[in-house]
């Protein structure tokens, strides 16, 4: 017989047979082998439970930190409320030491649409000030003076536009003077306000406005180039150098893009120069829109193209592009721009991929270049403008057609509006010339 024991206690026997030596000894081995896994199996329920413990360990020391921390915000908490209550009853001392130190106090009012700033502004009646220089003294005043007093073109964040006025209203009853000729006493409320006259003008800015809500950072993480185009002009970004793209259609948006944000692109301009191909009029227009400032480029292969049977031919977002092109060449070749101005302004577009629209955003660019308002062109008896902001959706993208299209009908589209915002301001506009 043999016994075969475990330090735990157990044991187990064989009975003595008539097995070979060989047989015996593959016995052996078998029991070996089990004796030692169940070792095995005990030794690691061990190392578990050890874990475990310095698990536990952790979480309880974990939540003595967070319990710390807790009562340390609260501490925080506290102070913070004690400090704004001082802050509190010291503001109301110092308003009535001013109190006693002025003659009185009026209130200016800063009502910028989504923003409302209103600020005490006190007085000596022996230094005579106007409420103009009262304003001039607490804010950040633009403004022009003639003949007919002071007109102001801003107060701090509030600026005028074309279509818009800063109204004043005394006591809610507005002047009936200028800034500058209002009387005043102890109590009066001064409420700055921007005022819209055109209905239209104020549609564009609700429109741009609600596109760089919602989507300006998404395309300027993208580099779009239509859309850093249009913030140079509207609230320009600015870039960092990058290497030169090798492709010649993502060179030419590199360039645009890079121009836009401020960026030397002499070296992605000689890149694109050195090996520039001619080929589609959409292309090689967007070409000359990156190279019109390079010093040795020559325009004169791009100008061949052009001719009456190419402005007749191509499709109305070329022809927009085709005249953009030519305008930062002030190229002057009558008969052409003749033919361009009649093919973009005459509101017969046929639309043989249908109305949409990059269509209609590529007309306003390049008709605002031609020195032409598009609100007084139409297509359907719709002015182009309108015919453009009835695709924009309720989160300021454009639709194609009839669904959103953040690829080309997005960037292109607020390209359009850009352009048209510069033209009511500022007259004719090519969007794509930088300063």
């Amino acid at each position: 017989m043999i016994t075969v024991y475990h330090p735990g206690g157990w044991f187990f026997y064989f009975q003595n047979t008539n097995l070979g030596g060989l047989q015996m000894k593959k016995l052996f081995s078998l029991v070996f082998v089990l004796v030692f896994a169940v070792v095995l199996t005990a030794c690691t329920s061990n190392d578990y439970a050890t874990k475990i413990e310095d698990l536990q360990q952790e979480i309880e020391t974990l939540e003595q930190t967070l319990e710390a921390t807790e009562s340390n915000v609260l501490a925080l908490e506290s102070t913070l409320a004690a400090l704004e209550g001082d802050m509190s009853v010291l503001e109301e001392q110092l308003n009535t030491l001013e109190a006693n130190q002025y003659d009185g106090t009026i209130v200016f009012t800063l009502d910028n649409e989504n923003n409302t700033n209103t600020v005490e502004v006190h007085f000596t009646e022996s230094e005579e000030k106007t409420v103009f220089e009262l304003l001039t003294e607490t804010f950040d005043v633009d403004y022009d003076e003639s003949d007919f007093g002071v007109f102001l073109n801003g107060i701090e964040q509030m600026h005028t536009s074309y279509g818009n006025f800063i109204s004043i209203e005394k006591n809610d009853v507005s002047l009936t003077t200028g800034i500058d000729q209002a009387t005043y006493e102890d109590g009066d409320h001064f409420t700055f306000t921007k005022s819209w006259w055109d209905e239209d003008a104020k549609t564009l800015n609700d429109s741009l406005q609600l596109f760089l809500t919602n989507h300006k950072d998404a395309f300027i993480s993208e580099s779009d180039y239509f859309v850093l185009t249009g913030l140079y002009h509207l609230d320009p970004v600015t870039g960092e150098a990058e290497t030169p793209l090798e492709s010649a259609n993502d060179l030419i948006k590199q360039i645009i893009a890079l121009r836009s944000q401020g960026v030397d692109v002499t070296s992605h301009q000689e890149a694109l120069n050195d090996g520039l191909e001619m080929g589609h009029l959409y292309t090689a227009s967007l070409a000359v829109l990156a190279l019109y400032d390079y010093e040795h480029f020559d325009a004169s292969l791009y100008l061949e193209m052009i001719n009456i049977d190419a402005v007749e031919s191509a499709s109305l977002d070329t022809l927009s592009l085709m005249t953009l092109a030519l305008d930062a060449l002030d190229v002057e070749d009558q008969s052409i721009m003749d033919e361009i101005v009649n093919r973009l302004s005459s509101g017969d577009y046929n639309h043989p991929y249908g109305q949409n629209s990059v269509t209609y955003a590529n007309i306003i660019t390049a008709l605002v270049a031609l020195d032409i308002n598009p609100y007084e062109v139409n297509d359907d008896n719709v002015n182009l403008v309108d015919q453009l902001l009835s695709y924009q959706t309720a989160t300021g993208s454009f639709m194609y057609t009839n669904a959103e299209d953040l690829m080309f009908s997005t960037p292109q589209s607020f390209l359009a509006l850009t352009a048209l915002e510069l033209y009511l301001n500022d007259g004719q506009t090519n969007v794509f010339l930088i300063d």
